[in-house]
């Protein structure tokens, strides 16, 4: 992959924002806003959806019901970024009716006695048109897709992940711990967090993290925030708004090889094309609701790249359309709206509780227990000793007592 790409990337996208915002100075409903963008990334933008398949071809077991039935609640928390469908694909896709026309008649449609499809069944056979089911995966099946992007015929949706239902990969799709620290800490005012994706090089990791800290540090010092005057349009920040304005960029390492972090760091590496190929440090500006700015990978993590994202993230917004802005949105678990308010982030529900988990807990249970219970039995060592005693008495008396009670016979009979 070319590095050039990483060095230049942002710059275009701030010259195509630029030219945009020429271009609608002109219209009098537009207007310019103060607020910097990471502020109003945080304030205004919410997350984009992330559509979750899980497609099944035979009824499903108590397991996998449990952990549907958990994703189905996760779907419904205030704040959640999941869309959830289950997809049954033993039923066959019907097809529309056939058109016949005669010659100068009007297109009419062939008589049918199929019934009318209920709603859920027309947005089955939608969902299964647009997003087929895999072919190399064993049923139930589970596809989680980027939320919609721009393609050259139209929306698109990416694959972030496809495997076999499984719930410990669900639960890490919903969140983890690196994503919650990325919340609190954005929600504590940080401006953007740079999360460095490890390639597991020390030498370049470190090398690359001190990179950041040294000119994240400066930009803290140099940079300013705009002034706070309000525009007819747009007022000053929101007063409900318990999130401190400062200008704050910091940093968090996050390892490749940390399995709690495996879809997080599968949501960064699915972000552009071609980054899953690299095997170098790679560094994301995270702003506003959990938004990647860009990536920048190996020697295109420089001062030039972290000085650019930090003047584009506390410049005045200029654009408040989010998707005109650059950018992918990362699935993070967080009631934003309810936590800048200084409420609790989200109320996730429990998780369920498998037969597989319940099974693995007793093997557990019947390992730990066990010593205990052999505990008053004597060992390998103690049963041989008895085993050779017991043969060496028994050896003393056929030796020893059968001569004696021959001579002892013998004396009795004379």
């Amino acid at each position: 992959m070319n590095e050039d790409r990483y060095s230049c990337r942002l710059k275009l996208l701030c010259l195509g924002l630029l030219v945009f915002t020429v271009l609608a100075a002109g219209a009098a409903s537009v207007r310019a806003c103060q607020t910097p963008v990471f502020r109003y990334a945080l304030e205004k933008w919410p997350g984009d959806y992330y559509p979750l398949m899980i497609y099944h071809n035979a009824p499903l077991s108590a397991d996998d019901q449990a952990i549907i039935d958990w994703l189905e609640k996760v779907q419904e928390t205030e704040g959640s970024q999941v869309s959830v469908y289950v997809l049954d694909i033993s039923k066959p896709v019907t097809t529309q009716p056939a058109t016949t026309q005669a010659a100068g008649a009007q297109p009419t449609t062939q008589p049918t006695t199929q019934p009318e499809k209920s709603r859920a069944d027309a947005q089955r056979e939608y969902l299964l048109k647009k997003f087929p089911p895999p072919t190399d995966i064993p049923m139930p099946a589970m596809v989680l897709r980027y939320p919609a992007q721009r393609g050259p015929r139209g929306a698109v949706w990416p694959v972030v992940y496809a495997g076999k239902l499984d719930g410990n990969v669900a639960r890490d799709i919903i969140d983890s711990p690196a994503r919650q620290k990325v919340a609190k800490r954005l929600l504590s005012g940080d401006s953007s967090v740079w999360v460095l994706l490890e390639s597991g090089d020390k030498d370049q990791d470190d090398a690359a993290a001190k990179m950041l800290e040294t000119e994240l540090a400066r930009m803290n010092e140099e940079l300013q925030l705009p002034e706070q005057a309000p525009t007819p349009d747009v007022g000053p920040y929101e007063d409900e708004i318990a999130v401190e304005l400062k200008l704050a960029f910091t940093m968090l390492r996050v390892s490749r090889a940390d399995p709690a972090e495996r879809m997080f760091v599968q949501m960064l590496l699915s972000s552009e094309e071609g980054l899953t190929e690299l095997k170098e440090p790679i560094a994301f500006p995270i702003f506003g609701r959990g938004r990647a700015l860009a990536a920048f990978a190996g020697k295109g993590i420089d001062a030039e790249n972290i000085e650019d994202a930090s003047i584009f993230l506390v410049g005045k917004c200029s654009c408040q359309v989010k998707d005109l802005n650059p950018g992918t949105d990362i699935m993070f678990s967080v009631n934003w709206d309810a936590a800048l308010a200084g409420q609790p982030l989200m109320t996730m529900p429990p998780l369920p509780r498998l037969a597989s988990d319940e099974v693995e807990a007793t093997d557990v249970t019947l390992t730990t227990t066990q010593p205990a219970a052999q505990a008053n039995t004597p060992d390998k060592g103690s049963f041989r000793l008895l085993l050779i005693v017991g043969i060496s008495l028994a050896a003393l008396i056929v030796v020893v007592g059968f001569p004696m009670a021959r001579v002892m016979r013998k004396e009795a009979g004379r």
